[in-house]
């Protein structure tokens, strides 16, 4: 076998030697101290004080021979290669192929050449012995059994005959003699585990690099039957721990990679500082083999843990490079903590926590570790924050828990573990999103998803904009999977967004089949209206194909809350002629009514779809079918303004004057919505311009009440009579002032209606409008100043009747009415307006020449009445007529001696009543008091 070259450069093996034995002279074979381990997984970045370092356990017992084991087998096979799980990492094995594996050492620049040549003639004893022991039983196995030598020296020393072996040793000198197998003393001993014996043979000059015919020198045999006293007395006695094997192994990383009982011996500096052909050290190793143990030690014994390799990686760059790894996360913390240098980017984070000893750090945008492992999809460290007792339901500036994010970033570990560990599945965010509203990445969704609803997230929960789960599922088409486990876990399929839209609303408009199939199925509400009026059926009356889908055995019979079907709802918005035959060849009644009794018919007329009716018509729909009021589709028309549909309808033959339960025809109801082309259509047709409804509205009145002058001037203008009255009496006149529109006004008065006829009330259009503006007075009474009402009551009266304001007397006397005209009761305006209490109207009236003297039908005038109804006028009629009398010479006083009482008449004299002045009879006042029998007091008053 050919020489390798094995490279190194130290100082003086005396200084090595001094180190090695500095560093492990505590070390004895076991495992290490627990209390390092556990102080890196639990507690090395707490919330408390944690120390720097963890406490070094004391130190082990000096070495004693291992008594727990009989006597070894004699010698055991070659050092295979390893066929357990524990595999040497690639990067710390030779290539028998390479000549590029040397290790190397820097401390000087001495050569130190190794010669690993083996021979081949063993190769028979190879395959004589006993298998080589893996495991401590094994060797156990082996030891049971009888020993021998072809030295007795050697089968001495492995039957526990230790004295013996050295008496025989320093009687012959032999101490590097060896057997047929190549094994010499040191061997035995090493594979014995007398640390004691090992000690004593290298005092004697016992070669500790010596080879068996297996190639091992005794540190090898000491790992090859896990002699880990008898190991670390080799080491204390110089044996070279960078020795190869065979297997061009050495020697310290063959211990390291047999047990971790090895680690004491050969964790020591110089250790540290060998490389691979990576330029990786043995810190490197355990970082990749996850192993916190030798790490743990590494730290102890202050390793060079800021090593680079080859690609400039140190141990902490490489743990980071295992970022789903807890374990990795671990030994990350620990280098941290043991001041390695920080490697910042996308681990600064992480080192600030570790370093801090704040697994609660909060860092930009109040995001704490926990939030930014997750975006960063660093397992390992989440699990391992989790375990310092990071917040699990910490909430970033957003609102944000550690779960929002691992659902928003897809996450499906991390989600698991944050649930595993308690964290709330139903935490909101500041928009009211709890992690089941939040859109996970594709590829994540079905399976975080069903993840948050076995751990009971809340289906039927709504953001701050109204959607819940099924409004985003559907927004971001999702698997029909995940709508269905959302409708059974109880998301609410009809819930409304802040538009009005419902989940299936969502479907419908972005052509979603699957998900409009699933919630036509579950019963979502088709007619659901959204804030402007659209429902999820509306939506599709463009595309055959998606109302198929939509509108489906399941449904087909469902109405609206007013009892609208769907054949109803497409013909008011005009679906295609395709959808509206789909709809009456799936089964849906041309003629069902909604619950106002109209049927699809109705309907069309309101969006006047003539291409419905058309369908309809030819799909049998009832002629003359009423709705609840009796309206029929031409009422409809003309509600609706559906000329197009009014044309069809007439067209097929319906009825022109068909009245509803109100008496109104199609006419009537054109007229009071104003739909002049219908009208005319209709009265093309034969149309009744006078029709009256049941309590005797003409069709002019209807239009002139609802203020469209342009119907009321067409029905004039076709024959209606303007002198109609209902059955109060009132006749268009009177609803035209009631809208107090001059137009219509000017209408009517042009018809020569008079202003001022009556209703069953006494109502006149002129009464109707006497308190408004004089412009409408003036239109309402047109120019004949000598109208009156069939009581012959003038304007003036009327005035006085209706309680008129003192500006329309003065319109009225000012246009010249006049002012002293009677009535069939041969009242004057002045007579009942002191009767009625006008006193301002009365003096107005008297200024103007109000005739006080005229007697009514029961020969009362206007001073005799101002006595008996009115005493407070009676002295301005007495100054306006001072000197007036009627054409018999009878003064105002002459009158009052009739019938006033003293005091009235003492308070005339006082205002110079004229109680000598004879009337043409030559009767003085006291005369007519004699007269009319008064008693002798007023006699003598007027004497």
């Amino acid at each position: 076998m050919k020489k390798r070259r094995f490279f190194i450069i130290i100082t003086t093996s005396v200084l090595i030697i001094s180190m090695f034995s500095s560093c492990v002279s505590a070390a004895v074979a076991g495992v290490l101290a627990p209390t390092a381990i556990a102080a890196v997984a639990s507690g090395i970045i707490g919330i408390g004080d944690v120390p720097e370092k963890v406490p070094e356990e004391p130190a082990p017992p000096p070495p004693k021979e291992d008594d727990s084991h009989p006597a070894p087998t004699l010698h055991g096979t070659p050092i295979a290669k390893k066929t357990t799980d524990t595999q040497i990492p690639d990067n710390f094995s030779s290539d028998d192929s390479s000549n590029d594996d040397d290790f190397y050492y820097e401390e000087d620049e001495d050569d130190f050449y190794y010669d690993d040549e083996s021979s081949n003639s063993n190769e028979d004893l190879y395959l004589q012995l006993e298998p080589t022991p893996n495991t401590k039983e094994e060797i156990n196995q082996q030891n049971s059994k009888a020993l021998s030598s072809s030295w007795n020296v050697i089968s001495l020393i492995l039957n526990g005959k230790i004295e013996e072996a050295k008496t025989e040793l320093q009687r012959t000198k032999t101490y590097n003699q060896t057997d047929s197998n190549g094994y010499s003393s040191l061997h035995a001993a090493a594979q014995a585990n007398n640390a004691e014996l090992v000690t004593w043979l290298i005092a004697r000059g016992a070669d500790t690099e010596q080879k068996n015919n297996l190639g091992d020198t005794p540190i090898f045999t000491a790992i090859r039957y896990f002699s880990v006293a008898a190991a670390q007395a080799l080491i204390d006695g110089g044996a070279n721990y960078f020795a190869k094997n065979t297997e061009d192994q050495m020697a310290f990383f063959a211990g390291i990679e047999k047990d971790k009982s090895f680690y004491p011996v050969f964790i020591i500096q110089p250790v540290g500082e060998i490389r691979d052909i990576r330029g990786q050290n043995i810190v490197h190793h355990f970082v990749k083999k996850d192993d916190i143990d030798g790490i743990t030690l590494c730290i102890e014994r202050e390793l060079n843990l800021d090593i680079r390799d080859n690609n400039g990686l140190t141990p902490l760059a490489l743990a980071y490079l295992n970022t789903q790894s807890n374990i990795s996360a671990t030994i990350a913390a620990a280098l941290i903590l043991a001041d390695v240098s920080p490697i910042r980017g996308d681990f600064e984070y992480f080192e600030n926590t570790v370093k801090t000893r704040n697994a609660r750090q909060i860092f930009e945008d109040n995001q704490t570790a926990l939030h930014l492992s997750i975006v960063k999809n660093h397992y390992g460290i989440t699990e391992y924050l989790i375990s310092c007792g990071s917040l699990l339901d910490a909430q970033d500036i957003s609102g944000a828990t550690p779960l929002h994010l691992a659902v928003r970033y897809g996450r499906i570990n991390h989600a698991k573990l944050l649930i595993q560990k308690g964290a709330d599945v139903n935490s909101c965010d500041s928009t009211l999103k709890t992690p089941l509203l939040i859109t996970a990445p594709k590829e994540a969704q079905d399976e975080i998803y069903s993840l948050l609803l076995e751990n009971n997230a809340d289906a039927s929960v709504q953001d701050i904009f109204g959607d819940n789960g099924l409004h985003i599922a559907t927004m971001g088409s999702m698997s029909s999977g995940h709508v269905i486990r959302l409708i059974n876990a109880g998301a609410k399929i009809n819930a409304k967004n802040q538009k009005g839209l419902t989940p299936l609303a969502e479907a419908v408009s972005s052509k979603n089949i699957e998900h409009i199939k699933i919630y036509s199925t579950h019963g979502a509400d088709i007619f659901a209206s959204d804030i402007n009026g659209k429902t999820p059926l509306t939506r599709c009356f463009r595309d055959g194909n998606i109302l198929k889908i939509l509108v489906n055995a399941s449904n087909l019979k469902v109405t609206d809350p007013y009892g609208n079907t769907p054949l109803h709802v497409a013909l008011e918005h005009k679906a295609t002629s395709g959808c509206v035959r789909y709809l009456l060849d799936a089964g849906i009644a041309v003629d069902v009514a909604n619950c106002y009794g109209e049927t699809a018919l109705f309907s069309a007329t309101k969006s006047d779809n003539y291409q419905g009716i058309q369908q309809l018509i030819k799909a049998g729909a009832i002629k003359n079918i009423t709705d609840n009021q009796g309206n029929t589709a031409l009422h409809s028309c003309a509600r609706w303004a559906a000329n197009k549909s009014c044309t069809k309808l007439l067209a097929a033959g319906y009825d022109v004057n068909a009245k509803n339960q109100a008496g109104k025809t199609p006419l009537a109801e054109a007229a009071r919505q104003n739909r002049i082309e219908i009208m005319k259509q209709l009265i093309s047709k034969g149309a009744n311009v006078n029709s009256q409804d049941v309590i005797g509205k003409s069709v002019l009145m209807d239009a002139i009440q609802c203020k469209n002058p342009v119907a009321a001037t067409i029905l004039l203008q076709k024959g209606a009579d303007p002198t109609i009255v209902d059955i109060y009496g009132r006749n268009a006149f009177h609803e035209a002032t009631t809208t107090e529109l001059e137009e219509l006004i000017s209408i009517m008065q042009k018809t020569g209606t008079s202003p001022l006829s009556t209703d069953l009330h006494g109502k006149t259009p002129f009464g109707i409008i006497i308190r408004k503006d004089e412009k409408l007075l003036q239109t309402t009474l047109g120019t004949n100043l000598n109208i009156v009402d069939i009581n012959n009551n003038s304007p003036i009266h009327i005035a006085v009747i209706e309680n008129a304001p003192i500006s329309v007397f003065e319109f009225l006397i000012k246009r010249g009415y006049n002012l002293n005209a009677k009535n069939n009761l041969g009242k004057t305006p002045i007579q009942l307006a002191v009767s009625a209490g006008m006193n301002d109207v009365v003096q107005y009236m008297l200024a103007c020449g109000a005739d006080v003297f005229t007697l009514d039908s029961t020969g009362k005038n206007t001073i005799t009445t101002s006595i008996s109804d009115n005493p407070s006028v009676l002295i301005d009629i007495l100054k306006a007529n001072q000197n007036k009398t009627d054409s018999n010479g009878n003064s105002v006083l002459h009158y009052a001696a009739q019938c006033a009482n003293s005091n009235v008449l003492s308070v005339l004299m006082q205002y110079d009543a004229n109680k000598n002045a004879k009337n043409k009879k030559g009767e003085t006042a006291a005369d007519i008091a004699k007269k009319f029998n008064r008693s002798n007091e007023i006699v003598q008053l007027l004497k």
